[in-house]
């Protein structure tokens, strides 16, 4: 087998190429499919939840597969997305006392009376030695931290509340810090974000109650100055705010968070929790009052498809190889255009406050014909969804200045537009005006000629610059 071939495989497989991992061992002669690239094979066909494939090419290779903890891991991962957990933890259980540690942590959260292997008791170790100053619930976290990201294809929301309060219940139990809790749950949160589901109201209520009891502003205290020495834990506490106020917005749709948050504002003497805090309080209210249309499920789709086209044709062989994707949780529909916010592929599945961010560019914007497609700009104070609509009409904002024309003020025109009698002359209409038009970039503030209408109007001749609409010349 060659090793090329299954190095391409594994970097595939990081990221999430799993329809490409499937094309490329599918195109490879039969004689040549060891378990290796059939473990790969079933792995990708579970991956993008096509378990009953995943599971008839996996049983290809069951006899070599008993003894490999990939194999195992597999399938009971698989039976486990089936909705089959008795099926399920036979193998998780399995793969475990065979090194995997990702299936132990599973095993453990399906039958809460199993426990993670001794050392003596697994029969092929894979696991780094465990450190004196490491508990079994930092080993446990450890391992779920690293097992939650591969349940994003079909875990059911109800079965990740039913792992956000076990978790909760460890976090009370083992007195977890505040930074380890909040980021596992904004992890597990953004697991299901992107297909709109709902965490209940009792789920959020429990998570909200965990918040208030970690949240301590003196962490904050003489923040960011305080780290300026160290980067580490300047990171540190701009993620703790980031992922603990981002928690906060996504229950916020069952908890009545705003009173809540108004006392810290209140309690707060920094000022960077302060504007944090500010920022968080208008989003919520924003939220609140925002009266989305409906859109159509067909819509959403069109919408999310598109998106991606878009960026595979204009963006990905353009950006480092980077693979762009649309968020279908944020579109919202405007009069003539959609938005939609994107990220990495890569970082889908991420939290807002793991995700990479890029300077300049804001949600892409699609006409409702779907045959223009802009980016926001970050500039404060531009309506970009405006001026994105004209242009799906052709139209376009322009300055226009309306100087009336009188023989009494020649000289004082001339003076102005720095011009010959003549010259000024063949500038005057049929309406006794001089006309002055400029088309209007958003960037731009004043027209070219602010400075003869300022003269102008300082002379006496009122004129004053507008800003028109019409049709792109």
């Amino acid at each position: 087998m060659s090793v090329e071939i299954i190095n391409q495989l594994d970097k595939l497989y990081n990221q999430k190429e799993y329809s490409k991992i499937i094309e490329i061992i599918s195109n490879l002669s039969q004689n040549t499919l060891t378990f290796s690239l059939i473990n790969h094979l079933g792995r990708a066909y579970s991956d993008i939840g096509d378990y009953d494939k995943a599971l008839e090419t996996l049983y290809k290779v069951s006899e070599a597969g008993k003894t490999d903890s990939l194999w195992n891991f597999t399938v009971g991962y698989t039976y486990f997305h089936k909705s089959d957990t008795k099926k399920a933890l036979v193998y998780l259980k399995q793969s475990a006392l065979l090194g995997n540690s990702n299936a132990a942590a599973l095993a453990s959260i399906l039958d809460g009376t199993f426990k993670f292997p001794k050392e003596r008791d697994v029969k092929k170790v894979n696991l780094k030695p465990k450190t004196p100053s490491q508990t079994k619930f930092e080993k446990t976290m450890v391992n779920l931290t690293n097992y939650f990201p591969k349940l994003q294809p079909g875990i059911s929301i109800h079965l990740l509340e039913s792992y956000i309060l076990k978790l909760l219940k460890h976090f009370t139990k083992n007195k977890t810090t505040w930074n380890k809790g909040i980021e596992l749950l904004n992890d597990l949160i953004y697991l299901k974000k992107h297909d709109n589901s709902i965490i209940s109201k009792n789920t959020c209520i429990q998570i909200f109650n965990w918040i208030k009891t970690k949240y301590n502003n003196k962490v904050f205290e003489g923040f960011p100055e305080s780290c300026s020495s160290s980067e580490k834990e300047y990171n540190s506490l701009m993620f703790l705010m980031n992922s603990s106020l981002d928690t906060l917005l996504k229950i916020k749709h069952k908890v009545e968070i705003l009173p809540y948050l108004n006392v810290l504002l209140k309690n707060s003497s920094n000022d960077f929790e302060i504007n944090s805090l500010k920022n968080l309080i208008r989003s919520v209210k924003y939220v609140n009052s925002d009266s989305k249309l409906k859109i159509s499920t067909e819509i959403l789709n069109k919408i999310l498809l598109e998106t991606d086209k878009h960026f595979e044709d204009e963006y990905n062989t353009n950006n480092g190889g980077y693979l762009f994707c649309g968020l279908k949780e944020t579109i919202s529909e405007h009069k003539l255009c959609y938005t939609i916010s994107w990220c990495r592929k890569s970082q889908k599945y991420l939290s807002n406050a793991k995700r990479g961010g890029w300077v300049g560019a804001g949600p892409l914007m699609i006409s409702k014909t779907f045959d223009k497609f802009e980016m926001m700009g970050s500039s404060p104070g531009v309506d970009w969804i405006y001026l994105f609509e004209l242009k799906t009409q052709d139209l376009e904002e322009y300055f226009y200045l309306e100087i009336p024309f009188k023989n009494k003020n020649i000289s004082i025109l001339k003076s102005a537009i720095k011009c010959t009698t003549n010259e000024l002359l063949n500038m005057v209409n049929d309406h006794k005006k001089i006309i002055y038009t400029q088309s209007k970039s958003w960037c731009d503030h004043f027209p070219i000629f602010k400075n003869i209408a300022d003269i102008l109007n300082n002379s006496g001749i009122n004129c004053q610059i507008e800003i028109k609409i019409r049709r792109n010349p």
